[in-house]
This record gives C-alpha cells, sequence and structure tokens, in this order.
C-alpha cells in the first residue's frame, strides 16, 4: 500500500507539470527592432502624437471556420491561409504558443529618439480633450524567426484607426512589407 501511495503521488506530482515546449520565446531585441522598423516607416507615423510603451496582445482565435473573428482578435485561420498575413501551417503551432505565453511587453524607450511618450494616467492631461496616441501590440513570429506581424493603433478621443503590419527580416534587419487596415472607428 505504502509504494501505491508513492507511485500515486509522483503520478500527480508529474501530471501537474507545465507541458515543456521547444518553442522559443521572442527575444526584446527583435520586438525592439520591429517597433523602429514600423516607426521609420514614414506613412505610418507621426512623431507630434505620443507613443505608449506597454504593449497590448494580439489576440489569436482558432475556429474550424472561416467566419470573421470577435473584434480585437485574429482567427488562427486567416494568419495561415491569407496571402497577406504569409504565415503557413507549420506557424500555427508557434503561433498559438505566442499567443497563449507572450502576455506583457514594455518598449524600451531609451532605445527610440524623437518619440514622445506616454502613461496611461496621462494620456488626457497631456494632449488635452482631443488627446490622441500611438500603442503597438506584441508581435508574433513565424516559426523560422523571418515574419512578423503587428497590429497598430492610432487612438484618439472621437476616432482611431489601426493596422496589421507584416515584416520580412532581411539580412538582420526588419523591413516593413506590406499593412493593411485592421479596424477604422
Amino acid at each position: 500500500m505504502r509504494r501505491f501511495l508513492i507511485f500515486l503521488g509522483v503520478i500527480v506530482v508529474l501530471g501537474c507539470q507545465e507541458p515543456k515546449s521547444d518553442y522559443p520565446i521572442p527575444n526584446k531585441t527583435d520586438i525592439n527592432e520591429i517597433i523602429k522598423a514600423v516607426i521609420a516607416k514614414d506613412s505610418l507615423f507621426n512623431h507630434s502624437i505620443p507613443l505608449y510603451p506597454r504593449l497590448n496582445k494580439l489576440k489569436i482565435v482558432e475556429t474550424d471556420n472561416y467566419l470573421p473573428s470577435p473584434f480585437g482578435s485574429l482567427n488562427i485561420r486567416a494568419l495561415t491561409d491569407s496571402v497577406f498575413f504569409r504565415f503557413n501551417n507549420k506557424d500555427k503551432p508557434y503561433l498559438l504558443f505566442q499567443n497563449d505565453n507572450l502576455k506583457k511587453f514594455t518598449i524600451d524607450t531609451t532605445q527610440f529618439k524623437d518619440i514622445i511618450w506616454i502613461d496611461s494616467v496621462n494620456i488626457k492631461q497631456k494632449t488635452g480633450p482631443n488627446w490622441s496616441h500611438y500603442q503597438f501590440s506584441i508581435p508574433i513570429f513565424s516559426t523560422n524567426q523571418k515574419k512578423a506581424l503587428i497590429e497598430f493603433d492610432r487612438k484618439c478621443s472621437s476616432c482611431g484607426e489601426g493596422f496589421y503590419v507584416m515584416l520580412n527580416k532581411v539580412n538582420g534587419n526588419w523591413k516593413v512589407i506590406s499593412f493593411i487596415t485592421a479596424w477604422i472607428n
């Protein structure tokens, strides 16, 4: 009976451990470099509008159909079957892994010049009744770490818009290859 209880205890302890993954968590340098690449794209960024340094999490949902995702989320099928997003089915488990494991990220503000930074408490105080600011999502990466997707939003008191931005890593540098409107308010 004692051996059985020890055996049962070992099974319970092993069963409670988190499953291990072979996937890497994207590194901070790549995330900051992606933000820099999007900011460098003049058509997307106005330097007089403040930037919020804490990144939102992209919400990836998994459904069996192509129906539109709930607002504020992306369907995994759209990410892996779309010509725009350029991810493939081999990327699907890694995209879902990132969705489950990347919870928070704050931009390293010391790496950026000529950017006005703002925190959530001061958005309305610093910019007045017609407040406006930019915010990024945490990027998601392909399995080979050569493709990335980020959402880039401009939020304001009476309007807003968001873009999905696709980037490729070329010769060690992140380059914006395309962007589309994600939402407009």
